[in-house]
């Protein structure tokens, strides 16, 4: 087991770069997926996106992606990269939903909150993430947590149906069930 950092203060602002693994990762899996009863393999850096803490991993035996959003200086929410580059001469493309990969976890973090988004590839594909059947999809996002407060109409839609996804890892939150149905393949929501 990866130790937690939830009494360290500010170690979710750790650069997502540094370590084996994000800091922020190894503390969702502490504190979220193992008590959970979530079995996931050792997760895997990627070459690219570091700044988001790219990671890959299986979560009950389905491919997973893992990033840390990050918070930008002039619009609410924080932004997360969820690209691919098939080969190192090709541009970067979005996720296809025929890629195999069946969850994209994102945490998300300000002073006093820490969280994460679970969404499978089918809500991503719905909502125009992921690419399907040559419908271009997103190469990043903006997500919204429960604690940030949008004004505009779009960011208030967007976050409406991302915190269907969202599970809280503040100590004594954590929803078990609720992150066990997140992880259930088809669960739309």
């Amino acid at each position: 087991m990866l130790g937690s950092s939830k009494n360290v203060e500010g170690a979710w602002f750790a650069d997502p770069a540094k370590g084996k693994i994000p800091v922020q990762l190894s503390d969702i899996i502490n504190d979220v997926l193992l008590p959970a009863g979530i079995c996931m393999s050792e997760p895997q850096r990627e070459a690219e996106s570091c700044e988001y803490g790219a990671c890959q991993l299986e979560v009950e035996g389905k491919r997973a992606l893992f990033r840390v959003a990050n918070t930008t200086p002039t619009k609410l929410g924080q932004f997360v990269t969820i690209w691919k580059r098939p080969q190192v001469q090709d541009e970067i493309m979005p996720i296809d939903f025929d890629d195999g990969i069946e969850f994209v976890l994102v945490s998300v973090f300000d002073h006093t909150h820490r969280g994460i988004f679970i969404f499978n590839r089918h809500v991503l594909a719905k909502k125009g993430v992921m690419s399907v059947k040559g419908k271009e999809g997103k190469r990043a996002i903006r997500v919204y947590a429960p604690w940030v407060k949008p004004i505009v109409k779009q960011a208030i839609t967007t976050q409406k149906w991302q915190l269907q996804h969202f599970v809280s890892a503040a100590e004594g939150e954590v929803n078990v069930n609720k992150i066990k149905a997140l992880l259930t393949t088809g669960s739309l929501f």
